[in-house]
């Protein structure tokens, strides 16, 4: 079952907004339930400018056709790097289907900063790994907590914004519970 934060707040976001008097905190309110549209299941994956490790620029374009896992982290984030850990793991339990999908780590530091290429190799992380340059992408990349997944299907388009993380898809795997990443692969 796909999880749509959009879907479940818009009700009572526009509710709220019905009842708001005050014009100017009605105008940020709006703003904000529009930006948390763009996370909504089926839309576009709004816009962002990555970079690889080895300084090139990526379009996720590249991928369609196969599933993509975005895992958006930080340096300083402690649940992000525990679930680096879990990744190995985390692709055993997928089996053959793993290979049906593409992971991508999307750094949400200083491109020219050297620590996020060291946590590359620290971590073992052979998928594809990314920066992300926040001037030149959606601000929506910028508001949001460590670390995010983001369920992108064969079509580019969002399935599931906040999907499970992987040590989460272990665990349900264990106890014999679907996954959205499931339906995918």
């Amino acid at each position: 079952m796909v999880f749509d934060p959009y879907e479940k707040i818009r009700p009572f976001a526009d509710k709220t907004i019905e009842g708001i008097t005050t014009p100017w905190l009605r105008s940020l309110l709006s703003e904000a339930v529009e930006t948390y549209k763009l996370t909504s299941t089926g839309s576009d994956l709004p816009p962002m400018k990555l970079i690889d490790s080895e300084g090139r620029e990526l379009s996720l374009d590249s991928f369609k056709g196969k599933p993509v896992l975005l895992d958006f982290w930080s340096i300083g984030c402690g649940p992000c790097l525990e679930e680096f850990r879990q990744m190995d793991e985390f692709k055993k339990a997928l089996g053959d289907k793993a290979d049906n999908l593409q992971v991508v780590t999307v750094c949400c530091g200083n491109p020219d900063n050297q620590r996020w290429k060291n946590m590359i190799t620290r971590y073992n992380l052979n998928d594809v790994n990314t920066v992300i340059m926040h001037n030149e992408s959606a601000p929506i990349y910028s508001t949001i907590g460590y670390p995010t997944y983001i369920l992108v299907g064969p079509d580019g388009k969002i399935v599931e914004w906040n999907t499970d993380r992987p040590s989460t898809v272990l665990l349900k795997k264990q106890n014999n519970i679907p996954t959205t990443l499931d339906t995918l692969l």
